[in-house]
């Protein structure tokens, strides 16, 4: 009796994850697995606590699943490898792990896995189109080529072929063959929205912006967060010199991706050119969380703080600006001007000094 209970809270637990699991349109999944596709509503803490007694690999895997929708990568990679100890054969668990992982970027961790389910099952699509996106990633585009050859076979009529098929074109600067190949990915499927993130790219690349905004809010109908489309949507309005637009756009990338720094890169732009010191200076420094290289990044800071009367710091912040690009004549002219202007005012405060203490001295004399 003891058994058959510990056997039917396992089917309650496994039941009501898969009742969540990512469900595809056709028999096929329709694009490269994606961890936030995978949901779990059941108390992660259930299932920690179940595992720890009885461990099993597929209770792993949707524990997994569940840290990835939950965004939290590291929980989600510890239990998805605990799944591949206990299974190291199924293929499921091979792909979820290896897509993990390149989500991570850790693409040197992803490929053995890769190449391990393309072993144990040669027809395994998703491993094709993982392999291929590594390959675009580290611009290995013989790699995407030979992994492109092996995936057309598999999905005649997916749009993750194309989609893949224009972004290596995209790459190669063949704008022409990308074109061709977006469109025919929304042909096969009218609601893939990687395609319209690359399109919207592709189309302010060609200084088209009119085309970009277009297919922006064609594919912002088909989903509720749409930050990249948004961020594009900024860049062509901003081609277009409708800073407005432009501004209300990268808002919004911003608000639905805290880590899409490029979306505040270009709001603390706007806010430096319209003198809002203080809103520009607040965006510069959450880009610094994640990039510090941007162009004329450490110059905008420099011009900010000197306005808002830091200007020591202001100082810094332009020595940083010359170290990251010794051509930057502003920075240059700006800096030596601050420079100027701080020695001159501490001459001033030692000359007024000493100007006190020999008043001070002078009438302790005549006191005397």
């Amino acid at each position: 009796m003891r058994e058959h209970f510990r056997c039917l809270r396992w089917c309650i637990l496994l039941w009501s994850l898969s009742c969540n699991y990512y469900q595809p349109k056709s028999d096929t999944m329709q694009h490269i697995p994606n961890p936030n596709d995978f949901y779990g509503n059941t108390s992660v803490q259930l299932l920690e606590d179940a595992i720890e007694n009885e461990p099993s690999a597929s209770a792993h895997y949707n524990l997994a699943r569940i840290y990835a929708k939950k965004k939290q990568p590291n929980n989600a990679l510890r239990h998805a490898k605990r799944a591949l100890e206990l299974a190291p054969t199924q293929t499921t668990y091979l792909v979820f792990a290896a897509s993990l992982y390149t989500k991570g970027k850790q693409y040197n961790e992803a490929k053995p896995l890769l190449r391990r389910t393309i072993r144990l099952d040669s027809s395994n699509w998703q491993a094709y189109a993982i392999f291929a996106h590594i390959g675009l990633a580290e611009k290995r585009y013989t790699t995407t080529k030979q992994m492109l050859r092996k995936l057309t076979p598999l999905l005649p009529n997916e749009a993750v072929v194309p989609h893949l098929k224009g972004q290596l074109a995209f790459a190669l600067k063949d704008t022409s063959d990308a074109s061709v190949q977006f469109h025919r990915a929304l042909r096969l499927r009218p609601n893939y929205l990687p395609t319209y993130n690359q399109l919207t790219r592709l189309y302010n690349y060609m200084e088209q912006p009119e085309q970009a905004i277009h297919y922006a809010n064609k594919g912002l109908q088909y989903t509720t967060v749409g930050d990249s489309l948004h961020l594009q949507k900024g860049h062509a309005f901003l081609m277009l010199e409708n800073t407005d637009s432009a501004k209300v756009a990268f808002e919004k990338a911003y608000r639905r991706n805290y880590n899409l720094y490029t979306a505040s890169y270009e709001l603390a732009r706007i806010a430096f050119k319209r003198q809002q010191y203080k809103i520009a200076y607040r965006y510069i420094q959450h880009v610094k969380k994640f990039n510090r290289s941007l162009p004329k990044l450490y110059f905008y800071e420099g011009v900010c703080l000197q306005r808002l009367g830091r200007a020591q710091e202001a100082l810094n912040a332009y020595r940083k600006a010359i170290q990251q690009d010794p051509r930057d004549l502003n920075a240059r002219g700006y800096y030596q001007q601050l420079r100027e202007r701080l020695a001159l005012k501490r001459l001033r405060e030692k000359q007024d000094s000493i100007y006190r203490a020999q008043k001070a001295a002078a009438e302790q004399r005549q006191e005397q």
